[in-house]
């Protein structure tokens, strides 16, 4: 069977031309030669330019099509930091080879020889100091492997250098360096796969990546990684230098089958600098709705030493980029510990990464999501992987075998190794150190990863849960993966209270599992020791509800940041959850005595008997909209069983998200935001009944209260409020100008200084708070914080103030309303700032955006959407999979299709198709926004009517006006499964080349 590439693409292109329509003339499109080295193998993708609609129809009703994406730029930069300046250390005494004890395997005689290291990078400067480089190539339009940066040789340094100043720590090892970024650090997806797919077939053991960025959805990149990892390729990368931030994880180190590395200070602590977990990519799932916890381990990084780039001196650099060869070298000396005609069956990203982890040494300050398993201790994770060969070694042949029945093979891991839930659990188990689980509160989930080093490919076999109380108190169910692949997965485990216990009690016990590989016919009988407080149910007052649910971020949508003012970063990309960038109005929520449960799913699952078990519903920070029977639901809680509604809005301006717009090197298109810092037409429909609402101005300003003042930043002030109620008032106030409005300065009178923000108001038997701005609260941003503030504020929203002389000393600044404030009441003018009949309207709602009488939708981006939840499956399993897509990968791409009738997708009788009527389409022009019935010819949208919307921004740019450039992938078939053992390194080489060829071959055809 011909495995050659051109063959391939031939056949490829034949298919989906001989489908065009008539009207796609031959200069419609035409296909991207990629002329490197890779030109000669098997592909699994391809590359078409094309400017019309139709092509995209035909391609995705193809049966060879996986998906189509944009050609894009890599978002995943160098993740070093520091300028490079000349070291200062003695040259005899290399630092890192000390701290990390290399010497103990160079000793041993492991020094990285017959190892192959991939080096995706800069390139690599023309210097006598790499004499085990084998290959340097260019996958970029420089046409040259010269490191104008440097970044890539200080990494290839760091790993196999021979300079005498500063040498690597794996001096035996070949380098294989491909320059993936020119020499302004740009790169394109297209040539990150072709690198990938040309080291698929160098036989590479190891693959340093010391890049990261934000897109972990970035489907062909994360899926050729997976590959990659499948075909026994081991792939260490840098974690990110966004900390210390919480919720900042880059990608690919925060895939499952890779290694990714933190930074360490020399003082052994973890780097200041060194992103944070937990991972996001669950949360928008159904399994298991909780983080991984990573980096794996950490690495010093602070003022490391290596070659630079203008010989001869040596330099150093900080940063997670030069933690990651740290390890990676590290690895090298490992494998050379292994025999040549082992090392195919032992070793293993999975193997690999127990050996690394259950060696690390624990830091003595910081969590779990912080640091991993700890630093790396190279000598204790030699001791580590020969265990694991002896393993191995035991396990007899499947040939040798006479029964078809599993048997003991290399020992699994699950990463962490444990689970403290107590106080002596902190801080490294932090925040579920502080997590008590009691009767009626919603189970604990924790998201722990299973390793199997004895298969790529394995299932979970029988889980059982023994404890030290008999299972009385503490009740563990788990979600087990649905697919165990490469190397790993991510187990789910929920912690309840089966009872109600008289006082904290201390549950141990231990989780046993089964894992089987299957194609290896060997089981693993692993455990897991799980230590958790139950104690008795706190009073309702002590309770809160967090909702997560109604929260979005990117990516991949453009989901803007909340502080106007903070030009580091343009995205929301930290999860505003409470245990990433609200992490610390979290632990202030503790420090009060509160317990919290976290809400995952749509208020339409909470009933009456819940809503009376807490004291309050926090909603901060939301982005989603609310359906009419979620506002609903939430008004009898309120009005009727006492709940007390928290709400922490952001600024929402669509003339400010107009202005916002940028265009994207990444996708080659306009990106404009889905929506802005909040939903603020939503937040107003759920707060009407209660006769409170934001407007659209967008507002800065101090808070002053009795003991504090803080920054208000880039928010929302209150234009509606109900008599009786207390507000506070943001002094020296600013005003967000918009390029698109009249000069705001001009409609403002000098004297006008103040707006009210915050607010406390009873509604029935409930209360309510509203504050229009999250950044005091968020620790994403600089500034004061009002964290104490904030939760004594909950607190007593929570008592209704009852004659609580805190509670009056705590809005003593306020002024409370002796007549409903409205925009059209003279209350407005009277009694919260005299602002002139002109300026009321810079505090309305916004009219273009929200029509309140007459279209309940709300507007992201250029379309109206609606939510096509089914009602009819209220809380089942399908319901909650289904409405948590929140956002789903479009699978399907649709051009110029007629109007689409919401009725018939989602059912005619759906309430919402009753409320909301027909899909719309709203485009924006210069006169206007416009409606229409159909979706626009020439547009390319992605449709699923079973997810609530597309947030992907960047697909509605007008492909008429735009020539784009289309990466699409061809289904893969089976992975490959882990290679036996083999006679030789070369033979098992071979091996897989063939496997790989015809898969590529054989699957052609194959979708689904």
């Amino acid at each position: 069977m011909p495995t050659n590439r051109a063959f391939l693409e031939y056949v490829s292109f034949i298919l989906f031309i001989a489908a065009l329509p008539s009207k796609a003339t031959e200069h419609s499109h035409h296909y991207i030669h990629r002329p490197n080295l890779a030109a000669s193998l098997p592909t699994d993708f391809l590359v078409l330019q094309t400017a019309v609609p139709s092509v995209f129809t035909v391609l995705q009703a193809s049966s060879h099509v996986l998906r189509i994406a944009r050609q894009t730029t890599i978002t995943r930069k160098p993740q070093a930091l520091l300028k490079p300046r000349k070291s200062s250390y003695d040259p005899t005494e290399p630092p890192h080879l000390h701290a990390f004890n290399a010497g103990s395997l160079w000793r041993r005689n492991y020094t990285g020889a017959q190892v192959d290291i991939a080096v995706f990078d800069t390139g690599i400067a023309r210097t006598a100091h790499f004499p085990t480089i084998r290959t340097i190539t260019d996958w970029t339009q420089d046409n040259t492997t010269d490191d104008s940066v440097g970044h890539g040789t200080f990494v290839a340094s760091l790993i196999a250098g021979r300079n005498p100043a500063c040498p690597g720590l794996a001096p035996h090892a070949n380098l294989h360096i491909f320059k993936v970024f020119t020499g302004t650090q740009i790169s394109y997806t297209s040539w990150f796969l072709d690198a990938f797919n040309y080291a698929l077939h160098m036989d590479i053991d190891i693959l340093n990546l010391s890049i990261g960025g934000p897109d972990f959805v970035d489907l062909p990149f994360v899926e050729k990684i997976n590959e990659l990892t499948a075909s026994g390729i081991i792939i260490v990368s840098a974690i990110g230098n966004d900390g210390p931030l919480w919720g900042t994880l880059n990608n690919p180190a925060d895939m499952m089958d890779v290694v990714g590395v933190a930074g360490a200070e020399p003082d052994a602590t973890l780097a200041s600098f060194s992103s944070r977990g937990m991972t996001m990519h669950e949360h928008d799932t159904h399994h298991p709705r909780y983080g991984r916890v990573k980096p794996d381990l950490v690495a010093y990084a602070r003022s490391l030493t290596a070659s630079s780039h203008r010989p001869p001196s040596c330099t150093r650099l900080s940063g997670t980029s030069v933690a990651s060869p740290v390890v990676a070298a590290a690895i090298a000396l490992l494998i050379s510990s292994v025999p040549l005609e082992e090392r195919a069956r032992v070793i293993n990203p999975a193997s690999v990464k127990i050996a690394l982890t259950s060696s690390a040494a624990r830091l003595r300050i910081g969590s779990v999501y912080e640091q991993g398993a700890g630093l790396l201790r190279i000598e204790q994770a030699f001791a580590q992987l020969t265990k694991l060969r002896h393993q191995f070694a035991d396990v007899p042949k499947l040939s040798e075998r006479r029964s078809s029945e599993t048997v003991d093979g290399p020992k699994a891991g699950f990463f962490p190794p444990f689970f403290d839930l107590t106080e002596k659990g902190c801080p490294y188990m932090w925040p579920h150190c502080v997590q008590r689980i009691f009767r009626g509160g919603k189970p604990i989930t924790l998201n722990v990863t299973i390793l199997n080093p004895a298969s790529v490919e394995g299932v979970v076999h029988s889980f059982k849960w023994e404890s030290s109380d008999g299972g009385k108190l503490l009740h563990v169910d788990i979600t087990p993966p649905k697919r165990f692949w490469p190397w790993s997965a991510g187990l789910g485990i929920h912690l309840s209270a089966a009872a109600n216990p008289n006082s904290p009690t201390v549950v141990e016990g231990i989780l046993r599992m089964r894992v089987v590989s299957v194609h290896e016919m060997t089981h693993s009988d692993v455990e897991l020791p799980i230590k958790a407080t139950v104690i008795p149910t706190p009073p309702r007052s002590k309770r809160l509800l967090w909702d997560t649910f109604h929260s979005v971020q990117y990516p991949p949508g453009y989901v803007p940041r909340d502080n106007l003012g903070d030009s580091k970063d343009m995205l929301d990309w930290l999860g505003d959850h409470p245990h990433t960038n609200f992490h610390a109005l979290y632990r202030a929520f503790i420090s009060s005595g509160f317990h919290i449960d976290i809400l995952d799913h749509s208020l339409e699952c909470l009933d009456e008997q819940s809503a009376s078990q807490y004291g309050a519903l926090l909603l901060l920070d939301s982005e989603e909209f609310f359906s009419p029977a979620e506002r609903t639901k939430l008004e009898a809680m309120v009005k009727q069983h006492g709940l007390a509604l928290i709400v922490a809005a952001e600024w929402y301006n669509a003339d400010i998200m107009q202005d916002i717009r940028f265009e994207d090197d990444n996708t080659r298109s306009l990106w404009t935001p889905i929506i802005g810092g909040a939903n603020i037409p939503a937040l107003n429909f759920l707060l009407r009944p209660y006769g409170v609402g934001f407007g659209d101005a967008v507002i800065s300003g101090n808070l002053k209260t009795t003991h504090d003042t803080f920054h208000f930043e880039s928010g929302a002030p209150i234009v509606r409020f109900p008599a009786g109620g207390e507000l506070l008032y943001v002094s020296n106030l600013k005003v967000q100008e918009s390029k698109r409005s009249k000069s705001l300065k001009q409609l403002i009178p000098q004297g006008i200084q103040s707006a009210p923000v915050f607010g406390i108001t009873k509604s029935g038997d409930g209360a309510v708070l509203v504050y229009g701005d999250t950044n005091c609260i968020d620790t994403a941003f600089g500034g004061s914080k009002c964290f104490d503030f904030f939760a004594h504020a909950v607190e007593h929203t929570i008592s209704r103030c009852a004659g609580q002389r805190y509670c009056q000393r705590l809005l003593e600044q306020s002024m409370r309303l002796a007549s409903e404030l409205s925009p059209s009441s003279t209350a407005l003018r009277r009694m919260a700032t005299p602002l002139p009949v002109g300026v009321l309207e810079l505090f309305l709602p916004h009219s273009k955006v929200l029509r309140e009488a007459s279209s309940p939708g709300y507007t992201l981006l250029d379309r109206t959407f609606v939510q096509d939840t089914f009602v009819s499956q209220r809380c089942s399993e399908r319901y909650n999979e289904q409405v948590r897509a929140q956002v789903r990968t479009v699978e399907s791409l649709h051009v110029e299709l007629p109007a689409f009738d919401f009725a018939q997708a989602v059912g005619s009788e759906s309430k919402y198709y009753e409320e909301y009527g027909p899909w719309r389409w709203r485009r924006w022009d210069n006169s206007g926004w416009k409606d229409t019935n159909s979706i626009p010819a020439g547009w390319l949208v992605g449709m699923d009517v079973h997810a609530r919307w597309q947030s992907l921004g960047f697909f509605t740019t007008a492909l008429g006006l735009l020539s784009v450039s289309l990466l699409f992938r061809r289904r893969r078939g089976k992975r490959l499964r882990q290679r036996r053992l083999d006679a030789s390194k070369r033979h098992a080489l071979k091996r897989r080349k063939t496997q790989t060829a015809g898969r590529l071959m054989c699957r052609v055809g194959a979708k689904g």
